[in-house]
């Protein structure tokens, strides 16, 4: 095959089963990384945790949108870093390739 992708690419994907508490970020926050961390010890090229595994599926309650204020943070913030300092540790670099902020260089460093 010529100018395309080969054939034979293989891409190892982690699917990672991640329990969550509702609104308990920093613990689930601590079972995901732990979740991606065996995926990439396993192998795992690209690890995927739930959409909503920060917040824990807290969907319930008055006022929701309060709470997801209270747990915001920009793409560049403290829960997300750890996430790329995790993937900047792991042999394929790529790993979490997807949390890089737009507009972000793209290809992995140092």
């Amino acid at each position: 095959m010529s100018g395309g992708c080969p054939t034979d690419a293989v891409l190892r994907v982690g699917l990672c089963q991640v329990w969550t508490e509702e609104w308990a970020v920093e613990d689930n926050t601590r079972r995901a990384l732990s979740a991606v961390e065996e995926a990439a010890r396993q192998g795992a090229q690209l690890a995927v945790t739930p959409e909503c595994v920060f917040h824990g599926y807290g969907f319930g309650g008055d006022d929701y949108a309060t709470a997801m204020a209270r747990i915001a943070e920009p793409a560049g913030g403290e829960r997300v870093g750890r996430f790329r300092t995790l993937a900047r540790g792991v042999r394929n670099r790529r790993a979490l390739a997807v949390l890089r902020a737009v507009g972000e260089d793209p290809t992995p460093s140092g």
